[in-house]
């Protein structure tokens, strides 16, 4: 019975977790600069409405749902996205999830020509890092909006 319980309790803390892999390295804890060197575009943004979808390879029976939000770009930190963008997640443990009407701090990528998901949403961005430091707005550390707006500055400025 103990050895059940055991079984148990590992098999739903495991899929408690997300799968985070940065750089190569597992788990990796990453830094505000860090994630804004690495991003095509960081935003904050309003999430405006999602819409499922199913993902299947070319050729098989398997398929693999996630979700396409609508994001308002209320600020611009780095990069030249559109006023309202797209983003991509899987349904499983490597997803970002975001709430209809919350303000997220986002850094965003393409997606790579490889991926399943761009026949489906073309346009669609990727978290950088689904377990670093895109989060809830309102959950920002106090002087990150302030940090943000140095590295936006900078990333601005002509380089010599």
């Amino acid at each position: 019975m103990v050895r059940i319980a055991t079984l148990v309790f590992f098999a739903s803390s495991a899929t408690a977790h997300a799968l985070c892999i940065y750089g190569g390295n597992l788990y990796a804890k990453t830094t505000i600069e860090q994630e804004f060197r690495d991003a095509s575009i960081v935003i904050k943004g309003t999430v405006l409405s999602e819409k499922e979808i199913v993902l299947t390879a070319a050729g098989e029976k398997d398929s693999e749902p996630g979700v396409v939000y609508r994001i308002r770009v209320d600020h611009v930190f780095k990069g030249m996205p559109a006023n309202v963008i797209e983003n991509f997640s899987e349904h499983n443990s490597g997803g970002f999830y975001l709430d209809i009407g919350g303000q997220y701090l986002l850094f965003l990528n393409p997606m790579a020509d490889s991926d399943q998901a761009k026949g489906v949403a073309s346009s669609a961005l990727r978290v950088n890092y689904n377990c670093g430091q895109s989060q809830r707005w309102n959950g920002l550390k106090p002087g990150a909006d302030d940090l943000l707006s140095r590295l936006s500055t900078s990333a601005h400025s002509p380089q010599p």
